[in-house]
């Protein structure tokens, strides 16, 4: 399918996140680092527009509680992940934990 997806690593500048948006259409499926701020990272995803936002293996639960709260989005824990162009416009924002559970 016609999916785009964007990684993205751990941003140290704001100049950085700047030039990533400059050169960026909204992608379909973000997989980020969520840094030491929720809201930074709230901002950034809100400023994207993904449609699923799928935080790195190595995000603190701290973190990603957080983040959650931000976005105002329950996190979803899967094993895996599928995902079709046709159902993306009609689903709200997701946020997929993937290979982990909630403990």
């Amino acid at each position: 399918e016609d999916l785009s997806l964007l990684a993205l690593g751990r941003l140290e500048s704001r100049e950085a996140v700047e030039k990533i948006l400059q050169n960026i259409e909204a992608p379909d499926i973000l997989i980020m680092s969520l840094g030491d701020s929720p809201a930074a990272s709230r901002q950034l995803v809100t400023q994207i527009e993904p449609r699923v936002i799928i935080p790195v293996s190595g995000a603190k639960k701290s973190s990603l509680e957080g983040f959650a709260r931000e976005l105002g989005e329950k996190p979803e824990y899967v094993e895996k992940l599928s995902v079709k162009k046709k159902g993306l416009a009609a689903e709200k924002k997701r946020l997929v934990v993937l290979g982990g559970t909630k403990s």
